[in-house]
């Protein structure tokens, strides 16, 4: 039976080479043991120049409404762009709507934007076409990603149509004017995520045993125990947290007391548990990042 439980929503933005370039993001819910792994819950396309404050902060909201619409395990959403130009002006649009808006730290704290890092992005072909070849039997199963229904039309390079179908079934390898914003972004998608089906890692059920080997099952299984050494326990996940000064702060709107750890009472800095993504700290902006997750992005822990 499957589990619907959503492990984490995400989305990631890319645009495309082309003379009216826009910003195409997609909405992901990831279902690790799902009917599919992922769903594309939403998207949005929009033209270059409408890439503002105004932008990031609809963004963001999309994200934390995302958030309380599905429950994920993971309360926190990033959109994940590739390294490069579009990267670097959605963080720095981000960063100057944060700077402007600390009362609405709430959204910052749910959402993000980042990069996949550097080992996992050199594993994926360079190209788009070779990408999407590389998908495209998880796409075709049918059994992998889902595309909600009823998604949305809307009016982009005066064609109003589900520009998310359109592109997908749109693209022709070898074609570069097929290549669209919305194509790059959902490749990106089934890429990040496309090791998460944690279905194939199901055992397959084991046939019943007869009566003498299962007999013969729980001899050797307490020959095994009495000879072998006890395995350690495994250690456990790190917690994501924050490396502050021992003494009073204020984390996201609430005066706290980051102590000393009770091994080194001397220490001047301490770690402060918290949940992974960006935090106002003393009016300043902030960043845990999860040192158990797969994926890291570089970030200082303030913002001068």
């Amino acid at each position: 039976m499957s589990d619907e439980t959503v492990l984490r929503i995400f989305g990631t933005a890319a645009t495309c080479d082309r003379a009216d370039a826009g910003v195409g993001v997609i909405w992901w819910s990831l279902t690790p043991w799902g009917t599919f792994l992922l769903r594309a819950l939403d998207y949005d396309l929009s033209p270059m120049p409408a890439v503002n404050g105004e932008w990031i902060e609809a963004l963001f909201r999309h994200g934390a409404e995302l958030i309380e619409k599905h429950r994920p395990r993971e309360r926190r959403c990033v959109v994940w762009c590739e390294p490069g130009g579009l990267l670097e002006m959605l963080r720095l649009a981000a960063r100057a709507w944060i700077g402007a808006h600390p009362d609405l730290s709430h959204l910052t704290g749910a959402c993000d934007i980042g990069p996949p890092d550097a080992s996992t992005l050199a594993k994926w072909p360079p190209t788009l076409d070779a990408r999407a070849a590389e998908i495209r039997p998880l796409v075709n199963s049918g059994a992998t990603v889902r595309i909600e229904t009823g998604l949305r039309q809307f009016s982009f390079r005066a064609i109003r149509t589900n520009h998310l179908i359109a592109s997908i079934k749109g693209h022709r390898p070898g074609a570069p004017q097929t290549a669209s914003e919305l194509m790059h972004a959902f490749v990106l998608g089934v890429l990040l995520e496309r090791h998460s089906d944690r279905r194939m890692q199901l055992p397959e059920p084991a046939a019943p045993e007869t009566e003498r080997e299962g007999l013969l099952s729980r001899m050797v299984g307490v020959l095994r125990q009495a000879l072998s050494p006890a395995l350690p326990p495994p250690p456990p996940r790190p917690v994501p947290g924050l490396h502050l000064p021992v003494g009073w702060h204020l984390i996201d709107g609430v005066r706290v007391l980051v102590k000393a750890p009770a091994d080194n009472p001397l220490a001047t800095h301490a770690n402060w548990p918290c949940a992974a993504g960006g935090h106002i700290v003393d009016g300043k902006i902030a960043r845990a990042d999860d040192p158990g997750a797969g994926i890291q992005i570089p970030w200082s822990h303030y913002r001068k």
